[in-house]
């Protein structure tokens, strides 16, 4: 089982749609097409009814539902707890920026942040923007 498919499917019926939860989940709608239809070879079951253009739940879909939404939960609180424990909690600031300011502004900017918030780490992805709009 896997529990980004049922994280998938809780987004997409909190949602209400494929096209917001692909949205918020930064991944196309065949990608969340795929999980879905994953979930549904594994329990042998359609989750949702596909009709009129409206996307609803079907009757395995609301057994499942709960389950997944205490599983995601779950799974949520453990890896907090295990966070805990081995005290690794370490703040990583993600940052993107095109080309220019990645190259000419950002390097001072984080470099004087970062002597103020030393335990603080970055994460930067410098690229063109329009690549990022388009996948």
């Amino acid at each position: 089982m896997n529990i980004d498919s049922l994280k998938m499917v809780c987004l997409v019926v909190d949602e209400g749609s494929i096209s917001k939860a692909a949205r918020l989940s930064f991944v196309s709608q065949p990608a969340v097409t795929r999980q879905i239809r994953q979930l549904e070879e594994q329990y042998k079951a359609k989750l949702f009814e596909r009709g009129s253009g409206k996307l609803v739940l079907s009757e395995a879909g609301k057994v499942l539902y709960p389950y997944a939404k205490e599983i995601v939960e779950y799974s949520k609180r453990s890896f907090e707890a295990l966070q805990e424990i081995t005290a690794n909690h370490q703040t990583v600031l993600n940052i993107g920026a095109s080309l220019t300011i990645g190259e000419y502004l950002l390097p001072g900017l984080l470099g004087d942040f970062s002597k103020r918030y030393p335990d603080l780490k970055f994460s930067l992805s410098v690229g063109n923007p329009l690549i990022y709009f388009l996948s």
